[in-house]
């Protein structure tokens, strides 16, 4: 690199701190996912800059946004695909499904449900966005029966001790499904796909996010639209 003209400067460190000492920048591109953009990275980006970075959700890495720095905000459309490993401080308690869900609690409630959980596995990108969004700290899994029958035992669980589970079969109409916890996590999934869909079906380049020092907004065709409004 020397010999074309570049000397980068290294620095260890803390990368959601930025590096306040060499600000500002022009640009600030990440190689480490995030759930909450750091401020310090908006803050460090002179006006009229741009940050771009992988952002994520517990339920799904959503995609690469682009955010354009203006006084006190930015603000930008997700661009792309992208994943990456996740900012230290920002990833989910480690451990496997069954360190969060147990069946055999007490306490767990069955019921018969009419949402068909198929779509959360067709990997659709606006979809994913949305309900990562809508449903904070989900987390899903989903166990294809061996036999070739396309029934599936599905699990949308969090890590503060809610979880639920429906047993999907192939052109039923009802599905056999469990719940445990305070928060009912397929019906809170069933309110984003609904959303999602009254929405148009939007792709991952209709949604957008603004940054500014008191968290972060994610949005549907421009900035005054919060997702799920």
């Amino acid at each position: 690199m020397a010999a074309l003209g570049y000397r980068p400067h290294l620095v260890v460190g803390d990368g959601a701190k930025g590096v306040p000492e060499r600000a500002p920048f022009d640009r600030v591109l990440a190689t480490v996912a995030a759930r909450e953009v750091p401020w310090a990275w908006v803050e460090q980006t002179r006006p009229g800059g741009t940050v771009v970075a992988p952002w994520a959700t517990t339920y799904f890495a959503a995609g690469l946004v682009r955010l354009d720095v203006r006084e006190g905000a930015a603000h930008g459309r997700f661009i792309g695909a992208a994943a990456f490993m996740l900012l230290r401080d920002q990833r989910a308690a480690k451990g496997s499904i069954w360190d969060f869900v147990d069946e055999k609690s007490a306490g767990v409630e069955s019921y018969r449900g009419r949402f068909d959980p198929s779509p959360l596995s067709a990997d659709i990108a606006g979809l994913d966005l949305a309900v990562g969004v809508l449903v904070p700290g989900l987390a899903y899994r989903r166990f294809n029966a061996k036999d070739g029958s396309g029934e599936a035992s599905v699990y949308a669980y969090d890590r503060a001790g809610s979880w639920g589970l429906i047993e999907y079969e192939p052109n039923a109409n009802e599905y056999e499904a469990y719940r445990f916890g305070p928060r009912d996590l397929w019906a809170e999934v069933h309110h984003a796909c609904a959303w999602w869909e009254r929405a148009g079906r939007p792709g991952r380049e209709r949604f957008g996010l603004t940054v500014n020092p008191d968290g972060q907004t994610v949005w549907l065709d421009s900035p005054g639209r919060p997702v799920g409004s």
